[in-house]
């Protein structure tokens, strides 16, 4: 399913194309994923008030990573360790302008092959790691994240066939995140990590901010027999597609 049209967003209905982040995506996804959890934009009520229900700008500031740090992990990109994928949208009538806010990315009627969303996975031994999930502020609630997130499981279950749970962290007071994750089937557990970022400067305006933990067990994560996939139809959408589609 890699270098695909994978689903399309809700209200739109502009293809989403998923593939392999490269090192010409570094200055694009950095923007993004920077601007997704920490971006702001000035209103009459608040000079500083976050974009998205994503955002942590009231909690965090600084960057979330740099150019330097993406292009060191996109180059270590291993197709059993570690991945970075990115969604763009598809369409050659595409309408969608996401340039009207400071730091995003960029996109507007040429937006077409341009990154609008990330997600990383990582793999320790029978453990798959979700990470550096972020979509462009202007395209949440549009059905963006949930059609990646779903990919990057998918895609975990065909190619790492030894893992047997995924792990994600979320921060301890992002309760609306924790709840969405919950809702697609996470648990989360009682275990937490220290709020730690050695190689960037957020810094955390709250007392007692950790990381929570969140699992799901691969046995929930399932595809459906090739011949019960509709024969129009090559997107994930809300159904559960071929596993073999994804390796």
């Amino acid at each position: 399913m890699l270098n695909n049209i994978i689903g399309f967003t809700k209200k739109e209905k502009i293809g989403l194309f998923v593939r392999q982040a490269t090192l010409d995506d570094v200055e694009v996804l950095t923007n993004l994923i920077n601007f997704s959890y920490r971006g702001t934009i000035s209103t009459d009520s608040d000079r500083n008030a976050p974009l998205s229900w994503t955002n942590e700008t009231h909690y965090i500031g600084g960057k979330r990573l740099d150019n330097q740090s993406l292009a060191r992990e996109i180059k270590k990109q291993s197709d059993d360790v570690m991945l970075y994928f990115v969604l763009e949208l598809r369409n050659s009538n595409n309408n969608i302008d996401t340039s009207e806010k400071d730091g995003a990315t960029g996109n507007n009627n040429n937006s077409k092959n341009k990154p609008i969303a990330s997600i990383r996975i990582d793999r320790d031994n029978d453990i798959a790691y979700i990470g550096t999930f972020s979509v462009d502020s202007k395209l949440q609630s549009d059905g963006v994240g949930g059609v990646l997130m779903r990919f990057a499981e998918l895609y975990i279950k065909a190619n790492w066939i030894q893992v047997k749970e995924i792990v994600l962290y979320v921060v301890s007071i992002r309760y609306e995140l924790l709840k969405w994750y919950q809702n697609i089937g996470y648990t989360l557990t009682s275990e937490t990590r220290p709020f730690f970022n050695p190689d960037h400067d957020s810094v955390p305006f709250v007392d007692g901010i950790v990381f929570s933990k969140l699992t799901k067990n691969m046995l929930s994560v399932v595809g459906i027999s090739s011949d019960e996939i509709p024969k129009d139809h090559s997107i994930l959408d809300q159904s559960e597609y071929d596993i073999d589609n994804f390796k």
